[in-house]
């Protein structure tokens, strides 16, 4: 029987940056966008219950925080494409400028059908954390970076909607089918 729940890794999920699939990505975590305030309920004293809860009618930015594995050879971020010849923060952010557009994407390929993508719009790198700490246990070299972005839109290919840069058949290109192609 196959399972009705989604599986986080395994091949699963793809995050993608700039159309290609992010080389060594370990974690992304996704905060989508809040509320500008918290919502008030209304209440005088004298009633029991409140009368209307009122909410904000804008959202904030989300934000997206991934976690690369560094290589002996680049710095984390040197792995994002378009990046390559980054060598600080500061590179970073002048970089994105000269780009037209980052576009990110985390594409959930389900065991039987085509994938579904979560579409982040007008993303920015906001901060690389360099930061390290080194002892004689350390094995790997996992490296930090947060990007904002405005807000997000979902495609579903199994239902007819487009998910951009992929085929009609949901193979990801680079990365291989559940089937095992």
């Amino acid at each position: 029987m196959e399972s009705k729940f989604r599986l986080g890794g395994s091949g699963y999920t793809i995050f993608t940056f700039n159309g290609s699939t992010l080389a060594y990505c370990q974690t992304i975590q996704d905060t989508s966008p809040q509320p500008v305030a918290q919502a008030v309920a209304v209440q005088s004293i004298t009633d029991k219950v409140p009368i209307e809860i009122v909410t904000a009618r804008a959202v904030g930015p989300g934000t997206l925080r991934c976690t690369l594995m560094e290589t002996w050879d680049l710095n984390a971020w040197q792995l994002l494409p378009g990046f390559g010849s980054a060598r600080t923060l500061l590179d970073v952010f002048e970089e994105q400028v000269r780009q037209d557009e980052i576009k990110c994407m985390r594409i959930i390929r389900r065991p039987n059908g085509g994938p579904r993508a979560k579409v982040y719009h007008n993303c920015k790198i906001t901060d690389i954390d360099d930061s390290e700490q080194v002892n004689i246990s350390t094995m790997v070299m996992p490296k930090g970076f947060t990007i904002m972005y405005t807000h997000a839109t979902w495609t579903d290919q199994s239902r007819g909607l487009s998910v951009p840069g992929f085929n009609t058949g949901g193979q990801i290109p680079g990365v291989p089918s559940s089937t095992g192609g």
